[in-house]
């Protein structure tokens, strides 16, 4: 990660920034708000190694805005206006906006920019348009277009820019609130320019401040999207009518007994649907990153799981993005933050979905097992003789009997050794606990 105040370094536990010249004696780091904020859990800690260097401990898991659900873009977004409020009474402003400042400690956002705080000394809050660009519009289109907002930061590291938003709505934005973001856009000069016209009377900019972040609470309101249009996936935990409940039944219990005794610190929940195994392994102690490809499941669980240590990450496992910023590696890709973590991977009721419908093979798929875990996977297996093999291999203009179990074992048994298996009885589904070899 760049700072332009600092450079950062990554130990095995800690964050360690080293500033380029020494922290100012009054700056917001060495006040009691920021003390009051780190207390609040609303700022990563962090302590003074000497005038030039901050160390700060690292969270087991970041996740990046192109995977955030919509409901982990309003929550950061009002984290990021109630920490602008709170230092207001200290004469103090955030200088940038970026949903990149805030991480996920699971579940809980928090700001993790130490450096972007600065002395109030304008009437505009010059990190307004940043905010708009990151949470707002994306937000927004989501209400407007259906597009999910992570997918913004897919095609750019600066969300929406407000003429993008523009074509994006077409002439309805001017019958919404939000075409008052529009009226001050200077597009000749600078597209990317978007500071507030509210004409404020007061000259207190404390006061000017915190009602620029009402207004900005208010454009958020209008965003707030229901759940009709939930997916299909969402719903797959009240439909999935090709288990019965006593291979449902046979299936928890098998998997819970396996947490307990392995006891994980950190597992990864490959294709999660709406986190119910994920919840299972966070309940028994461990870190959990839960992964899978439909927005709807992981804002279910990310609403679901709120207390408990789950990292909710939206992710195509057939299309896996590489690593973004410079060289690729500023903000690595989810397969280099993954690989070599998991104490157990669990790739339930999943395989199937990557050898028939993306036409990846299983050896592929087993090296991928083999690369994110340390030891352990739990993995369900179906077999060709299964109604929905014989469905998706059709489709697909291929035989059932390239995907038998026996051919998915052997492909797992170049990295991994059987420990022992479960057959769920009424579906023919074989659950196996495989260790390294």
């Amino acid at each position: 990660m760049r700072d332009p105040l600092a450079t950062i370094a990554f130990t095995k536990t800690e964050i360690v920034r080293s500033l380029h010249s020494n922290l100012d004696l009054d700056h917001f780091l060495r006040t009691e708000n920021a003390q009051e904020l780190i207390c609040d859990e609303m700022i990563i800690p962090f302590e003074f190694v000497d005038q030039r260097t901050l160390r700060s401990p690292k969270i087991p898991f970041v996740s990046y805005p192109y995977e955030w659900c919509d409901k982990q873009f309003l929550d950061a977004a009002h984290l990021t206006l109630q920490i602008s409020e709170r230092v207001l009474g200290s004469g103090y402003e955030l200088k940038d906006a970026s949903a990149w400042n805030i991480i996920f400690d699971g579940c809980k956002p928090i700001f993790c920019d130490h450096l972007s705080f600065q002395k109030i000394s304008s009437r505009n809050w010059f990190a307004f348009g940043q905010f708009v660009r990151h949470f707002v519009l994306p937000l927004c289109l989501r209400k407007f277009k259906k597009i999910n907002a992570h997918v913004f930061f897919k095609l750019s590291r600066d969300g929406i820019q407000p003429l993008e938003f523009k074509r994006w709505v077409g002439f309805r934005i001017y019958l919404t609130r939000y075409c008052l973001l529009l009226l001050g856009l200077n597009t000749k000069s600078n597209p990317k320019q978007l500071q507030p016209t509210v004409n404020f009377e007061s000259n207190n900019l404390s006061l000017l401040h915190k009602n620029l972040y009402q207004i900005l609470r208010w454009f958020l309101g209008g965003t707030v999207c229901t759940n009709k249009n939930i997916s299909s996936w969402s719903k797959y935990e009240e439909t999935r009518s090709h288990y019965s409940e006593r291979d449902l039944q046979i299936k928890r219990d098998y998997i819970e007994r396996l947490l307990v005794r392995l006891s994980p610190n950190f597992v990864v929940d490959l294709g999660c649907n709406s986190g119910e195994f994920s919840i299972l392994a966070a309940r028994n102690g461990a870190d959990v990153v839960s992964v899978d490809l439909d927005h709807d499941c992981i804002q279910n669980l990310y609403l679901n799981a709120h207390e408990l240590p789950i990292s909710p990450v939206i992710a195509n496992l057939e299309d896996l993005n590489g690593g973004v910023g410079w060289c690729g590696k500023e903000f690595p890709g989810l397969i280099d933050r993954l690989n070599g973590r998991a104490d157990i991977l669990m790739m339930l009721a999943l395989v199937h979905h990557l050898a028939i419908t993306a036409a990846i093979s299983y050896e592929k798929i087993a090296k991928l097992a083999s690369g994110i875990t340390k030891q352990f996977l739990i993995i369900e297996l179906i077999d060709s003789s299964d109604p929905l093999v014989c469905s998706l291999a059709k489709s697909r203009g291929r035989s059932p009997k390239e995907f038998s179990i026996d051919i998915q074992k052997e492909a797992f048994g170049n990295y991994f050794n059987v420990v022992e298996s479960v057959v769920l009885p009424n579906i023919g589904r074989e659950i196996i606990l495989m260790v390294q070899k």
